[in-house]
């Protein structure tokens, strides 16, 4: 069989094939829209009200408009916080509103913050590594 023999089956194999699926566009925001505050050209932050699976959600998510410029696709940057978060986050908001309330020129001298618990932890040392022969210690520089 010669190449072109090949590619002559393989023309009518896909001849032969059911046309692809049709893509249907970008997906639909189907939450109730509360938000959408503009990020560069491309680019909106977009806050919703939104349900998975019978349950509720705030949906705070990063939307990059396509090629073409006319879809609006949804990115894995964002987050979602279940309905009984929502009152921590309203007061997380408010404290925020108070502290620029406090510093007009919008640079809020913000209190210390406490310790992250994962990033304040001590992290133990590496033990230095032994020679092979059971000499000396090992020393890179040496």
């Amino acid at each position: 069989m010669t190449p072109n023999d090949l590619r002559g089956r393989a023309a009518h194999m896909r001849s032969q094939l059911p046309p692809p699926p049709a893509t249907g566009g970008p997906p639909r925001d189907l939450g109730h829209r509360l938000l959408t505050l503009p990020r560069g050209q491309d680019e909106e932050l977009r806050m919703s009200l939104d349900a998975y699976e019978g349950r509720p959600f705030l949906n705070v998510r990063i939307w990059t408009r396509d090629t073409t410029g006319r879809g609006w696709w949804p990115s894995k940057r964002g987050v979602t916080f279940k309905l009984r978060e929502l009152a921590d986050v309203a007061e997380a908001l408010a404290e925020a509103l108070d502290l620029m309330d406090e510093h007009p020129a919008g640079r809020p001298a913000l209190p210390p913050a406490a310790p992250h618990p994962r990033r304040d932890r001590a992290i133990p040392a590496w033990p230095s590594p032994q020679s092979a022969g059971g000499g000396e210690d090992f020393d890179e520089f040496a």
